[in-house]
């Protein structure tokens, strides 16, 4: 659904969206770095997904994506997340 080398500057801005919160770092696998406990307020991880799916193109108004949008959009997100998370542990 979403390409990540496509959309190179959409992969730019999920990857600061992540790096600025570390609920999302932790929720994802990165590292969370010297952060001692971190929250999930209570949200499973697909919640998590639609969260900063909806940050990343809802929020946006030069996209065209909408609310009904956001269930596909997570699990693109799930995909997406899980590649660049898995691109850090092979480092």
């Amino acid at each position: 659904m979403v390409s990540v080398k496509a959309n190179h500057s959409l992969s730019d801005s999920l990857l600061g969206l992540i790096e600025d919160n570390p609920v999302y770092k932790v929720a994802f696998g990165f590292d969370k770095g010297n952060i001692d406990s971190v929250p999930n307020g209570g949200k499973k991880v697909v919640e998590h997904y639609h969260s900063i799916s909806w940050k990343l193109f809802i929020e946006d108004p030069g996209l065209e994506w909408t609310e009904a949008d956001i269930k596909k959009l997570g699990k693109s997100m799930m995909n997406w997340i899980s590649r660049y998370a898995h691109i850090t542990m092979l480092l």
